[in-house]
């Protein structure tokens, strides 16, 4: 099993990524789950900004599987619901690093 290629608290070292999640995170949510999967990136912000509590655990979920990182649905849910800027960035910061996979799970 792969491990993520940042850290959750690592957004001080891309300030693009910590300052999309924190202006818009069901927008950079959903950036990074269509360059992962190629899914409809309107349709993720649609998703993301309606019900975020459930999206964010769920993208991350999908694109840690994705990528075959280790990980568990309780991280997903965790990370999403208090850290959920910072675990948007570490989304982007993974979805850039490693690109597009051939796997989806939605």
């Amino acid at each position: 099993m792969a491990t993520w290629s940042s850290g959750l608290f690592d957004c001080i070292d891309d300030t693009n990524s910590c300052m999309y999640s924190f202006v818009c995170t069901p927008c950079a949510l959903a950036s990074a789950k269509s360059h992962v999967d190629g899914s409809y990136w309107f349709f993720n912000c649609l998703i993301s900004s309606l019900i975020p509590c459930i999206a964010s655990p769920a993208y991350r979920h999908s694109i840690r599987t994705s990528y075959g990182i280790k990980g568990s649905v309780t991280e997903d849910c965790v990370s999403g619901a208090f850290c959920s800027c910072c675990s948007t960035g570490q989304l982007l910061r993974e979805a850039q690093a490693r690109g597009p996979s051939t796997y989806s799970m939605f």
